[in-house]
């Protein structure tokens, strides 16, 4: 009866070398992991909340002393990355199911900006929360007239 020999590979240095790569590659999983690499690979996510009491409704004046209620909703990225250049817009209102027609789209104001920035686009880091507020409705305006006697 005839034995079949084995063969026995002598990997040498290669196992080594095989070795070695993938303790580096574990290491280098390790620390971007730990560094928070991979969390930039998800996405912000934007949660939008509103609750009839402070601070989402308070009464103020604007710089003319005209009074309201300022309506604010509450912008969170609950997300692991930021997120940037985030900006609110009113595009509908509905009404007991019914869409409003009579509410047209509007871009709101960012809260406790200057007036020069309050509609620019913001970032929101992570766990941030920020406010987008309606503007406060226009005061009516006398207009002055002037008649102009014909010579």
């Amino acid at each position: 009866m005839r034995t079949l020999a084995t063969l026995a590979v002598e990997w040498g240095p290669v196992a080594v070398w095989v070795s070695a790569f993938a303790t580096f590659l574990a290491v280098l999983v390790a620390a971007l992991v730990a560094l928070g690499y991979f969390d930039r690979l998800q996405g912000p996510r934007i949660h939008v909340t509103f609750a009839d009491t402070e601070p989402w409704c308070r009464r103020g004046s604007d710089e003319q002393g005209a009074g309201g209620l300022w309506i604010r909703l509450g912008i969170e990225n609950r997300g692991a990355g930021p997120a940037r250049g985030c900006v609110g817009r009113l595009i509908s209102v509905t009404t007991a199911g019914e869409v409003r027609s009579d509410v047209d789209p509007v871009q709101l104001r960012w809260a406790g900006l200057p007036r020069s920035r309050a509609f620019d686009p913001v970032d929101l880091r992570r766990e941030q929360r920020d406010y987008l507020q309606r503007p406060l409705p226009p005061r009516r305006r006398r207009v002055a007239t002037r008649h102009l006697r014909g010579s």
